[in-house]
């Protein structure tokens, strides 16, 4: 069996290489974004739709759509269209997020304020205990 401070060290041992391992994700992202944009034109100045590497690697052009808000408009008119849209009807529903929750439940409780009960009954407060570090 460990004792404490092993255990300690070994946490602090493995925070330090997930911390390493996120700076380099972020870095390698940042390279691989560069030269992707470098690639798609190089590609279509080419006329080439994808590209066979000897690794076995195939690369591709693809083309993603996002779609969001029209300029002039707010979200919740799109929300409002998209709920009564016979098409888009299953995309919306009343939802919030967990962390936005917990953020203002912190809020509520640092003010002192009470939540009325017909809300409070419906929340469940789970608790879950972590090891916190600063560097």
């Amino acid at each position: 069996m460990a004792t404490i401070g092993e255990l300690a060290q070994e946490f602090e041992r493995l925070t330090k290489i997930k911390k390493q391992a996120a700076s380099t994700e972020a870095a390698c992202n940042k390279e691989i974004e560069h030269v992707e944009r470098q690639l798609i034109d190089a590609m279509a100045d080419e006329g080439m739709q994808s590209l066979n590497l000897e690794s076995g690697m195939t690369l591709y052009r693809r083309t993603e759509r996002y779609y969001g808000v029209a300029e002039g408009h707010d979200k919740d008119e799109l929300i409002n269209a998209l709920a009564n849209c016979d098409l888009t009807r299953d995309l919306v529903s009343a939802n919030y997020n967990a962390n936005t929750l917990r953020s203002r439940m912190a809020e509520i409780e640092a003010n002192g304020e009470i939540l009325p009960e017909e809300v409070s009954r419906l929340l469940k407060l789970t608790e879950k205990h972590k090891v916190g570090h600063r560097s």
